[in-house]
């Protein structure tokens, strides 16, 4: 029993004193204080690539539209120009009919054939294209089974639909590892007993235009789109593909090796892919103020405000040393708004303190 007491005593003791020897690290970004860090939005690249995205959606269909104008032993594998662009739906969504003139050409034994029609469309007439995506763009017509009606109930005129669209932006990746005060303690994870990120904070250098803050524009006539952004943590770890397998890679000048994302148990993941509600890396929302409003205006500061437990999932990741943060950019667009354009763009700066057992 007495040596029982003794060893829970010296347990005690030297618990204490290893929690006495944790000392602090703080590292500060941009690492390089001279060479100042940028983030960018590239609002024109996304509409482009919604634009693009919408008119590959839509071709089948616009072609099923076209179809009773053209003869009858016209060729049924046929190409067509003048396609839905993000203009057209930008009219579509307020209401308007859109008159197209569409040149209808195909090949038969050498000799393309062509005949030109004119049809016009409405939003109601692209049911199937409310929702469409890709890699970096999630689109949907917010409102459109209301306006347009479903399952054969009438739609409300009144109920205008807008587009809510995902963009997701270039990773930034964060290699903590090398820097000088954390190189050593990437071989000794476990040594890193706490680790957050503090006083995050961009501010604007470059505006896009067609957005407003504003909430109460919203709903007007000839009102502009608004902006708001996700923010995403996740771990880097080494990956090689080897033999037609993706494997743990340990040695970073073996060019085969890249960096990915990874979930906690070392699977490639990307991290924008999943819905918020069960998103296991959204650590919060980027903006002025806690309503989720942006200030676009030059020099303004966007903080971030995290969910209910985006500090306990961000901690994990920069425990890592290296990791990687990431914006989802919200665009809403609505009816009699302009197309947004230009480039959102943002200084960064944060703290990331440490707490660490020291390296003997």
């Amino acid at each position: 029993m007495k040596k029982i007491f003794l060893f829970s005593i010296l347990f005690l003791f030297f618990s204490s004193c290893s929690e006495m020897l944790l000392v602090d690290i703080l590292v500060h970004y941009p690492f390089d204080n001279d060479n100042q860090k940028e983030y960018s939005v590239n609002i024109d690249d996304g509409m482009k690539s919604v634009n693009k995205l919408f008119k590959e959606e839509t071709t089948n269909k616009l072609k099923d539209i076209i179809k009773s104008q053209l003869p009858k032993d016209f060729p049924t594998n046929f190409d067509i120009n003048n396609l839905v662009s993000l203009q057209d739906l930008m009219n579509l969504i307020s209401g308007k009919n859109v008159t197209k003139t569409i040149t209808a050409k195909a090949t038969v034994d050498g000799k393309t054939i062509e005949k030109t029609v004119t049809t016009t469309i409405s939003l109601c007439d692209f049911p199937q294209q409310k929702t469409t995506k890709n890699d970096v763009i999630f689109m949907e017509i917010k409102n459109f089974d209301k306006f347009c009606g479903t399952n054969g109930k009438k739609g409300d005129k009144t109920q205008k639909p807008y587009l809510y669209i995902e963009y997701n932006t270039e990773p930034m990746q964060m290699m903590l590892s090398k820097e000088k005060d954390l190189q050593d303690y990437k071989q000794y994870l476990s040594k890193i007993y706490s680790a957050s990120m503090n006083n995050l904070t961009l501010t604007l250098t470059e505006i896009p235009n067609g957005f407003s803050v504003n909430s109460q524009d919203i709903g007007k006539e000839n009102t502009v789109a608004k902006i708001r952004a996700d923010f995403f943590a996740q771990k880097l770890k080494l990956k090689k593909e080897l033999n037609g397998t993706v494997v743990d890679c340990y040695d970073e000048k073996d060019e085969n090796c890249k960096y990915k994302g990874v979930d906690d148990n070392g699977t490639i993941t990307d991290f924008y892919k999943k819905d918020l509600s069960e998103n296991p890396f959204w650590i919060g929302q980027l903006s002025a103020d806690e309503s989720g409003n942006m200030d676009l205006k030059k020099n303004a500061e966007i903080k971030l405000f995290y969910t209910y437990d985006g500090q306990e999932i961000l901690q994990k990741s920069i425990k890592n040393l290296n990791f990687q943060l990431g914006i989802k950019s919200i665009i809403e667009i609505y009816p009699g708004s302009k197309i947004p354009s230009g480039v959102l763009t943002a200084t960064v700066s944060a703290d990331f303190y440490f707490v660490v057992e020291p390296l003997n």
